[in-house]
């Protein structure tokens, strides 16, 4: 081992204590930015995604003819066809027709494809000492940036939507694994493990971990699983406060709007405001605390750094593969993400284009699963943990559970029509399952994650959870989005997240997180890293 990373791990002057005004710095950056991805992008985006595509469609046999004439477009001559015969509305999209919920879909689908590109070329960047706060706050501003242009796009402009929303939701990937990046490195200094022994700070990033005794080890672990899921939990749960305010006041917007389209650019200006000002603590609050660095070279061109950052990622891969608890996690957290986030999308396109509901009382179901996902942080958390004494990795399996059940009772509705998503009211029922899996699923799943990374490369395994989150995320939009083509009823694609959500759970039950711990220890220790 080098000398270089020996001084890293050892200096207490490079590794100082994790301080208040850090915390509170790393919280402001969930504060500033999850309103973006559950407001956002969870109900006024898909919305907008939809009617915007709705007010732009033409009819399948007679593509001359828009099927909303009061729209102010241009209006082609019409060639005589009986309206009888004119079809479906579909939206033009290079030389393929879809539906206005299909092109929400491929939007999504495409802005998280862009997203995982470049979470991959700049996580190389963000390995540099001082470069993963600067991206943070960086990628932070280009978010609201992109908001605040989303917001001023009109109806016949509605191309240059799925590039902003891409814009907006790559800075947000971004923005997310630098700030995950820093949880490790915050609960390894926490002063509570710090105290842990005097060999605690020794025992935590020298690699001779497997060597202590293990009543101490299992003082560390406890301790560093703890501080974890105890700062996760608060920044999801202050993150969807954020987002349950940015949500409330962006409910008022509409109704001061009769929820038109005006009234969502109106209340995505907000949150991208919200999003540049919030992010303005986290600039002065967050310590740029120092990690490997990529090359020997103090600097180096941004070719470098993304050739270096895909590179990083399949060597990332290729050490994942070493580490068998790592690996089976990320296969089960590829189901999992893919399809939590997919039925977010999925259920308000259902609620919009098949019970017909309007913009506002969309924006009142984010509002329930927003309140239902602080309860779902914090609250059942807690009772998991403390009262029921459950693991972070065992609490994640439950809200798997809890989640299966809003996808199972949209396939119910295949079979009755007393149950299964017939009704309006079913949909805020719903909300509040759906929202205590939410916030249970985000809390849990990095606390898990996090005590598995091996020590100094929490940003590059941070990157490769976000491609792993994102990229699963580019196949359930996808995949909605073709099956709504072919069978024109969305309801059919709540076959596909629950059949993702159940794949996920034997996966979770043969991971054993302190194995996994041991083994990234161990792994850095043999090969000298």
């Amino acid at each position: 081992m080098s000398d270089s990373t020996t001084l890293l791990f050892s200096n207490d002057e490079a590794e100082p204590p994790t301080s208040p005004s850090e915390i509170w710095g790393w919280l402001s950056f969930a504060w500033a930015s999850e309103p973006f991805i559950v407001c956002g992008m969870g109900s006024f985006i898909p919305i907008l995604l939809e009617q915007y595509a709705a007010e732009n469609a033409v009819y399948e046999n007679d593509p001359t003819k828009h099927c909303q004439p009061n729209l102010k477009l241009p209006m082609p001559p019409s060639s005589g066809t009986n309206d009888i015969d004119l079809g479906r509305c579909l939206v033009p999209i290079l030389d393929r027709y879809v539906t206005s919920s299909g092109f929400a879909l491929y939007a999504f689908a495409f802005s998280v494809f862009i997203q995982a590109i470049c979470v991959i070329s700049f996580s190389g960047s963000a390995d540099k000492a001082n470069n993963r706060k600067k991206l943070l706050v960086s990628f932070a501003a280009l978010g609201g940036i992109s908001v605040i242009m989303l917001s001023g796009v009109s109806p016949d402009q509605f191309y240059l939507l799925p590039c902003l929303v891409a814009m907006a939701n790559t800075a947000f990937g971004m923005t997310s694994v630098c700030g995950n990046s820093f949880l490790p490195l915050l609960s390894r200094n926490d002063p509570d493990v710090k105290a842990c022994t005097d060999e605690s700070v020794a025992s935590i990033h020298a690699l001779s971990f497997s060597e202590l005794d293990s009543d101490l080890r299992r003082e560390i672990d406890d301790t560093m699983s703890n501080v974890a899921a105890k700062l996760s939990s608060k920044g999801l749960a202050l993150g969807y406060l954020a987002a349950f305010l940015v949500q409330i006041c962006g409910l008022v917007i509409l109704s001061l709007f009769n929820s038109s389209t005006n009234g969502l650019r109106c209340a995505l200006l907000l949150i991208g405001i919200w999003w540049l000002v919030f992010d303005i603590p986290s600039m002065y609050l967050i310590r740029s605390r120092p990690i490997y660095s990529i090359t020997s070279e103090s600097n180096t061109s941004l070719l470098k750094e993304v050739v270096y950052g895909w590179q990083t990622l399949f060597k990332t891969v290729r050490e994942a593969r070493k580490l068998r608890d790592i690996t089976t996690f990320l296969v089960g957290w590829f189901f999992l993400s893919d399809s939590i986030t997919t039925i977010s999308s999925s259920a308000i396109l259902f609620a919009k284009t098949e019970l017909h509901m309007k913009s506002a009382g969309l924006a009142t179901i984010s509002i329930v699963v927003m309140a239902a996902a602080i309860l779902g942080a914090l609250s059942l958390d807690k009772v998991l943990h403390k009262h029921a004494s459950l693991s972070s990795l065992q609490s994640l399996i439950i809200y798997v559970a809890i989640a299966c059940i809003v996808p199972l009772y949209g396939v119910a509705g295949f079979f009755t029509n007393r149950i299964g998503f017939h009704y309006p009211g079913e949909m805020y029922i719903a909300a509040v399952v759906y929202g205590l899996a939410l916030g249970g699923v985000g809390a849990s799943s990095r606390a898990v994650y996090s005590q598995m990374i091996p020590p100094g490369r929490e940003n590059i395994y941070f990157s490769l959870y976000s491609v792993t989150d994102k990229g699963s995320s580019i196949v359930g939009p996808f995949m909605t989005g073709v099956i709504t083509d072919r069978t024109l009823n969305i309801r059919y694609s709540f076959y596909l997240l629950l059949g993702m959500l159940l794949i996920s759970i034997p996966l979770f039950f043969s991971v054993k997180v302190q194995r996994g711990e041991q083994a990234a220890k161990t792994f850095i220790a043999e090969n000298d890293i």
